[in-house]
This record gives C-alpha cells, sequence and structure tokens, in this order.
C-alpha cells in the first residue's frame, strides 16, 4: 500500500528530527560555555521540539485507538476556556503566525469528551498553521444559537481543491504529489478529527475561504 508506505517514511523522518535536535541541544549545553541568553533559547527550543514529538506520538495512538479501543467520556465541558487555552499553547511555539481568537462569550458549554476535544482542536490548529505558508494569521471562532454551538478554524494558505476534501479525511492520505511536499505531517490529523467529529454527532465542512484558504467547521 503505497499510502502506508509513505506514512511509515514520514513518521520515520518526523521522529528522528527532534529526536536529532535534542540530542544536539543536550551535547552543546554540556560542553559548551553559553550565556544566560543562549541557554533560554536553546531551551525554548528544546521546548518546542518536545511538544512536536510529543503531538506525533499522541496521533499515533489516537488514531490506532479510534478503530479499536477509544472509549468516549461524554461530559459538561467549557468549550471556549478550552479553545482559548490551545490557542495559547501553539501561540507560544509558532511566533510567526498570529492566532486571532474569536471566542464566544459568555462561555460556550458543549456535553462532550474533552481529551478528544483537545485532540481535535490540536489538529484543526495545527492544520491550519501548516498551510498558512507567507499567511499572517489564521482565525479561531466560536459561535452559539439557541440549538446549537459551532467551531470554525480559519486559515489564509492555498485552499483545499473540491475532489480532495473527502480524500483529506481518510487516514494516511495528504494533499499534492505523494512524493514530495514542502509540509511535515503524517495524514493522521484530519482522520482523527473526522472519528473525534463523528462520535460527536457534529457537522465537518470544508468551505472555501473567500479570502483565500479554507475554513474548517463544526
Amino acid at each position: 500500500n503505497k499510502r502506508l508506505n509513505n506514512f511509515l517514511l514520514s513518521v520515520t523522518h518526523e521522529l528522528k528530527t527532534p529526536i536529532t535536535a535534542l540530542k544536539l541541544i543536550n551535547k552543546t549545553i554540556a560542553t559548551k560555555s553559553l550565556s544566560p541568553e543562549q541557554q533560554t533559547e536553546l531551551l525554548q527550543t528544546a521546548e518546542e521540539e518536545t511538544t512536536r514529538l510529543e503531538s506525533l506520538v499522541n496521533n499515533i495512538l489516537t488514531a490506532a485507538q479510534m478503530e479499536s479501543a477509544y472509549k468516549f467520556n461524554f461530559e459538561k465541558t467549557n468549550l471556549s476556556d478550552l479553545l482559548l487555552n490551545r490557542i495559547q499553547r501553539f501561540q507560544k511555539i509558532n511566533k510567526e503566525i498570529e492566532i486571532i481568537k474569536e471566542i464566544k462569550e459568555p462561555h460556550s458549554f458543549i456535553k462532550a469528551d474533552k481529551e478528544a476535544l483537545t485532540k481535535l482542536v490540536d489538529n484543526l490548529i495545527d492544520n491550519a498553521l501548516k498551510y498558512s505558508k507567507g499567511a499572517k494569521k489564521i482565525i479561531v471562532r466560536s459561535e452559539e444559537n439557541q440549538s446549537s454551538v459551532s467551531l470554525s478554524i480559519i486559515d489564509y494558505g492555498k485552499g483545499i481543491k473540491n475532489e480532495e476534501r473527502k480524500k483529506i479525511l481518510s487516514k494516511f492520505y495528504r494533499t499534492g504529489d505523494e512524493d514530495i511536499r514542502e509540509t511535515k505531517g503524517t495524514g493522521l490529523g484530519l482522520f482523527i478529527v473526522k472519528e473525534i467529529a463523528l462520535a460527536h454527532k457534529a457537522k465537518l465542512s470544508i468551505i472555501d475561504n473567500p479570502e483565500g484558504g479554507a475554513i474548517f467547521k463544526l
């Protein structure tokens, strides 16, 4: 299966990259005399690489669980607080692109599996940032009416072709050429988003952003 082989190649590369970076940072700190500023910069880079590694491992585990043993625990969840927390986390490790908050206040509460919903939000924000090369912002927006709550992640990247909109929700699928890509990824993120959305009986739509890019709306 070509798609599975590409996944294995991608995941091997993406595991090796942060591990190599962390080993180099440890060696530099251990063997060189560094100023406090240099140490702080290296430690910040180490935190970013550790977060990247953690996210990758979590996605692999979650994708495996989604098809077999994942048990959802639905409870009253503060969606607004969850979104603000994840935006803060991503903004800390992504300085180049501004994450604009358009969050419903007073806070929106929904019945959800908080851990799964966090993974869904993380994958949507990560996806928007990943495909926003050259853009200056993405928007995270939540809205509420009498019968429903909606979440939109809006990017200003290249957008998604109509023929690829269903494919990108498949396991291991990545947009564009299978062999040569500028962006990093394993093709698991949007598969996880789809599965978590289904479990929450949420409608997932992929819409053209009129200003260029894509809108993922739940």
